[in-house]
Parts: structure tokens; sequence; C-alpha cells
């Protein structure tokens, strides 16, 4: 499937240029958000939302004809540009 090759193709680059390794927490998350448009997930705190997961399935998402629109507190989108 061209669209999981691309998936995981993305995965590595994201990785790479962000300096992190995706947790297998947040892969089940972010498989889950990719597979089922009405899907609700639940994250706890500091796991990731902002740094990595949004970005990603935003990114992801695009490749699946998608236009995601992320809303962040600019407090929030501060923080994570500082670290």
């Amino acid at each position: 499937n061209a669209l999981e090759e691309a998936k995981r193709r993305e995965f590595l680059v994201f990785e790479w240029t962000q300096g992190i390794i995706l947790k297998p927490e947040q892969l089940v998350k972010i498989d889950a958000l990719l597979n089922d448009r009405n899907v609700l997930e639940v994250f706890r705190m500091g796991m990731g939302k902002t740094s990595a997961v949004f970005p990603l399935v935003a990114r992801l998402l695009t490749l699946k004809g998608f236009f995601p629109i992320i809303y962040l507190p600019v407090a929030l989108l501060e923080r994570s540009r500082e670290t």
C-alpha cells in the first residue's frame, strides 16, 4: 500500500527532523486518529500531543487529501517551540 509506505517514511523523517523517537503509545494513538474519522482518543499530560502527535497526524492527513486545522493556545505553542 503506497499510503502505508509513505506513512512509514513520514514517521522516520519526522523523528529525524524533530530529534525524537515516537513512543509505542504515541504510534497507537496516531494510527487510531488516522484510521477512524470519528474516533475520540484520550491523551494524558506529557504524551507529546503538541510536539509530536498532532503535527504528525496533520501531515499524514494531508497525504489522505484532508486539510486539517489545529487550534492551540498561544502559550502552549510558544512553550513547544522553546523545547
